[in-house]
């Protein structure tokens, strides 16, 4: 898995919902507009995450933004968790493991702790393993 291969992905996924893609330059990674099927993208700052994150937005019909930097809103955190959880699957598919948890932040872009948090959360009961 690499990023540019990530990207690529969720980039094909937006579009298989149905969006119009545009790649623009602007001080946003990406937005979308569950309303008028519209995601733009700014190709210089996007990373798999920021992607996988507005994937979410679509596929839950996200369709408001309480302020700018909504961070405690639960359509945020209901996109991270979900961008979060997809790319663990594909890591896990990938032949990832939590031996190279790092290396998992490094190359999706998900943030660090709220990812460890999501993925102990989800998968150590069902490991049945210490994190």
């Amino acid at each position: 898995m690499e990023q540019k291969e990530l990207i690529n992905f969720f980039i094909k996924e937006i579009e298989n919902l149905g969006y119009d893609i545009q790649f623009i330059p602007m001080s946003n990674k990406v937005i979308i507009n569950t309303h008028t099927l519209q995601c733009a993208i700014n190709p210089s700052l996007v990373t798999p995450f920021s992607l996988a994150h507005d994937l979410h937005h679509a596929l839950n019909k996200d369709d408001c933004r309480l302020r700018q930097c909504d961070t405690v809103s639960q359509h945020e955190s209901r996109a991270n968790i979900g961008a979060i959880l997809t790319f663990w699957e594909l890591w896990l598919d990938n032949d990832g493991d939590y031996e190279h948890f790092d290396l998992f932040c490094d190359v999706t872009g998900c943030p660090y702790e709220q990812s460890w948090m999501v993925v102990k959360s989800k998968y150590d009961e069902y490991y049945n393993t210490a994190i």
